[in-house]
């Protein structure tokens, strides 16, 4: 027999050994084993990241993932699955340009699943507004009554103005924006300008904060009542002409009533007799009650006001002063009332002192013209010494 003719795959009779050579088992590359098996574990990785994805989607769908690709209408985010992100869900307001997000990790919550579909949608705003919300009612339970908070003026509407309060928005309703008639709140408030508000009242279930900027400022009744007293003589305008007597504007936001008695001497029909609306006039102080905002004041008791010169008391045209117990005129501070002299070191109050008294003056000569008509009188404010008029 040839050894030729033997086939390879036959056994060989004892003792004969075959020329033909073995054929060596060709060993698998590494490469090759890396491949065949992370293709074998690739469908077991898919079902166990599609599994932990359904049980975070169950217990509140809050996952964290990187940003791997920004495409059209959104990126693309991968949570061990690529999940899609919208554009309009990455922020609270639409986002541009997309591109900085990428590489990023983000903390985003799905709001959609498809298994089947191998779809996932996620939203970052979803969490942004969740968040907002917390930290806004966080803020409103720190909110109480009568609490006093800076805010800069949100927008302005017809009905008021929306403060951002730093957690909240809250409104402040044109009619506690001032102690003044408001037609438009524009007319004291504007976007971007800083407030000091008082809390009127937090509406938790509509979660709705009522804010009120005029009761943060003096009113003006007590302002003018603690500013006037009964006896001083004021500058006015006359507003209205009523039957009974005629009303007349004093200080921005009061008004007071001078009785048709108090006019002028002797009977007076209808008090359009005397004054017109818009006139211009000097008032005497009769009467002020703040508590209940009402104001009487005399036209002819100003009328009958001495005004020459010796008899100028400039506490009775605005001039502050202030009186011990016994009711005798406390001088100013740094005034020697000994040898008239204001001491050394008090020219700052001097100088106060100094412009009270010639703004008082200025209404103790307007007050004379207006009664003795275009003819100047006075030779101009008396030097005298601080002495309240006493």
């Amino acid at each position: 027999m040839r050894i030729h003719d033997i086939d390879s795959q036959e056994e060989l009779p004892a003792g004969v050994e075959s020329t033909q050579p073995e054929q060596a088992q060709q060993p698998e590359q590494p490469e090759q084993a890396e491949q065949a098996e992370q293709a074998a574990e690739q469908p077991e990785q898919a079902e166990q990241a599609w599994g932990a994805i359904e049980k975070a989607k169950d217990e509140g769908g809050i996952v964290t993932g990187t940003v791997v690709e920004a495409v059209k209408g959104g990126l693309i985010v991968d949570i061990g699955v690529r999940g899609f992100l919208p554009a309009a869900l990455v922020e609270m307001r639409r986002v541009r340009d997309l591109r900085p997000y990428v590489g990023r990790e983000l903390e985003v919550k799905i709001i959609e699943l498809d298994k089947d579909r191998d779809k996932v949608v996620l939203s970052r705003r979803a969490l942004l507004e969740q968040s907002r919300g917390e930290a806004r009612q966080a803020f409103l339970d720190s909110l109480q009554k009568g609490q006093i908070r800076k805010g800069v003026v949100s927008s302005v509407v017809n009905f008021g103005a929306f403060v951002d309060l730093g957690g909240a928005d809250g409104l402040v309703h044109v009619s506690e924006l001032s102690w003044k008639h408001v037609d438009h709140p524009s007319e004291v408030v504007e976007v971007g300008q800083e407030v000091t508000v008082e809390v009127r009242g937090v509406d938790m279930e509509r979660q709705r904060v009522s804010l009120s900027l005029r009761a943060t400022q003096e009113d003006p009744w007590q302002l003018f009542a603690r500013t006037h007293q009964i006896g001083h003589f004021v500058l006015g305008r006359v507003t209205k002409l009523m039957p009974f007597g005629a009303f007349v504007r004093v200080d921005d936001g009061i008004e007071g009533l001078a009785h048709i008695s108090e006019l002028a001497e002797g009977r007076v029909e209808t008090p359009d007799e005397v004054v017109r609306v818009h006139d211009e006039i000097f008032v005497k102080i009769v009467d002020i009650d703040p508590g209940r905002r009402r104001l009487s004041l005399s036209l002819k008791q100003a009328n009958e006001a001495d005004t020459r010169d010796e008899y100028f008391d400039p506490t009775l045209y605005g001039m502050p002063a202030e009186y011990d117990d016994k009711g005798n005129y406390k001088y100013p501070e740094g005034f020697d009332a000994t040898t008239g002299e204001w001491l050394e070191g008090f020219d700052e109050q001097r100088d106060t002192w100094e412009q009270q008294y010639a703004e008082a003056w200025a209404r103790f000569e307007h007050h004379r013209r207006l009664l003795e008509g275009p003819r100047e009188t006075g030779t101009g404010a008396p030097d005298d010494a601080p002495d309240g008029g006493q």
